[in-house]
């Protein structure tokens, strides 16, 4: 019939929901490589400046994708990949 729309496959609904997983690293990661670039100019404006500045935006970026989906900050998938990629950056 012409008027009902098909039922999503499961591959779709795999791929749909595994994006709340990969956007969060893509979030981290492009930060990451963002202040691996800026690093040098560290010394110019002082580290704590610097630091304040470049992580305004990572902030920013994960509290709307939390705020996007509430049911997020309940996931223990999720909060396990964030801690681990906290405990990442922290070692660095």
């Amino acid at each position: 019939m012409l008027g009902i729309p098909a039922a999503p496959s499961a591959n779709m609904a795999f791929i749909y929901g595994l994006v709340n997983y990969v956007l969060p690293v893509l979030i981290v990661s492009s930060w990451i490589l963002t202040v691996s670039l800026l690093k040098q100019y560290a010394s110019r404006i002082g580290k704590k400046a610097f630091w304040l500045i470049s992580t305004i935006p990572l902030l920013y970026q994960l509290f709307t994708f939390i705020i996007s989906d509430a049911n997020l900050v309940t996931d223990p998938a999720y909060l396990f990949i964030l801690s681990h990629l906290l405990s990442i950056i922290s070692i660095q």
